[in-house]
């Protein structure tokens, strides 16, 4: 899959394009701090998932939380530790 959207900090719905994907996904973004954000993404309106990505303070390692449920209906709950190399 490939997404590509381009959003401000702002809590506004911004379109997502993305091949194989419902063309009325769009995501929202808000900065809570200098090293924390959270999104929102929704189809149609309504909120799908929510998260919280958050970068350390020497900016060395991202996590990525998310919660709520996939295109399916399914419920997604994951979190990710990603570390630069």
């Amino acid at each position: 899959m490939h997404s590509e959207v381009a959003a401000k900090y702002d809590g506004k719905d911004y379109p997502v394009t993305a091949t194989g994907m419902p063309s009325d996904l769009t995501i929202a973004m808000k900065k809570i701090d200098a090293y924390t954000h959270e999104v929102t993404a929704k189809q149609g309106g309504k909120v799908l998932i929510t998260g919280r990505e958050m970068v350390s303070k020497d900016g060395k390692t991202l996590t990525r939380i998310t919660k709520g449920k996939n295109l399916q209906g399914q419920e997604v709950n994951t979190s990710a530790v990603y570390d630069k190399q």
